[in-house]
C-alpha cells in the first residue's frame, strides 16, 4: 500500500478510538462494581492507543483527525446490559477499523494493527460473554457465523442450544451418519448348486 493508504488507515483506526472513548462514558454511568473498572481501564487502554496513532500520524506530517463533540450511539442506553452491549459493540468497531492497518506494507504497522485487533477482540467478547469466528467482519459486510460458545461465569465454554461447541486447539467431531439401510438379495448361482460328478473309472473287462 502507499503511504496515503497507510495514513488514510491511521487515521480511521483513530476515528474509531475517539469513538470507543467517548462511548465508553455514556457506558461507564450505568456499570458499578467489577464492570465499572473493566469500562475505566479499558476506557485508559483507548485514550492510550488513541495517543499512539496520533504520534504516528504526526510522525508522518499529518495532523490528526481531531474528536467528534458527540457520536451517535447506535442505541439507547437506559441499564447495565445495554451498556455491556454498547462496551462490545465499541470494540467491534474498534476491530474492524484495526483491519486496514493490518493491510498495510509496513510491518511495524501491520504489527501494531494486528495485537490492537487482538486485544479489541478479547474486550469484545469479555463484554458480550461470547466470542466470534471473524472479529469486526460482521461491520464490514453480510454477519458470518459465530461459534455460539457462551462463556459461564467461570470462564468455561458451554454451547447454546442446538450448537456445538469448538475451542482452538480441539479437534472437530465428524458426524457419523447411519450406515443406509439396504436389502440384499440373493441369487442362486447358476452353477453353485450343481452337483459335481467325479469322473467314473472305466469299467474292467470280466
Amino acid at each position: 500500500m502507499t503511504a496515503t493508504t497507510a495514513l488514510s488507515a491511521l487515521q480511521a483506526a483513530l476515528a474509531a478510538e475517539n469513538a470507543a472513548i467517548f462511548g465508553y462514558g455514556t457506558a461507564g454511568a450505568h456499570l458499578t462494581g467489577s464492570s465499572l473498572a473493566a469500562a475505566e481501564q479499558d476506557w485508559t487502554g483507548h485514550h492510550e492507543a488513541r495517543d499512539a496513532l496520533a504520534a504516528m500520524i504526526s510522525r508522518r506530517g499529518a495532523t490528526p483527525a481531531a474528536a467528534q463533540a458527540f457520536y451517535q450511539l447506535p442505541f439507547r442506553v437506559h441499564d447495565a446490559a445495554s451498556a455491556k452491549a454498547l462496551a462490545a459493540h465499541l470494540e467491534d468497531g474498534v476491530t474492524s477499523a484495526y483491519l486496514g492497518l493490518v493491510a498495510v506494507s509496513d510491518q511495524g504497522l501491520r504489527r501494531f494493527g494486528a495485537l490492537a485487533m487482538q486485544a479489541a477482540a478479547r474486550r469484545a467478547a469479555s463484554w458480550r460473554g461470547s466470542t466470534q469466528a471473524f472479529p469486526g467482519l460482521n461491520l464490514l459486510g453480510p454477519t458470518r457465523a459465530a461459534n455460539h460458545c457462551e462463556l459461564s461465569h467461570y470462564g468455561e465454554a458451554t454451547p447454546a442450544p442446538g450448537r456445538s461447541c469448538w475451542r482452538p486447539g480441539q479437534r472437530r467431531r465428524r458426524r457419523r451418519s447411519a450406515p443406509p439401510t439396504t436389502t440384499r438379495t440373493t441369487t442362486s448361482h447358476p452353477y453353485r448348486n450343481r452337483r459335481r460328478h467325479s469322473p467314473r473309472a472305466p469299467a474292467r473287462p470280466g
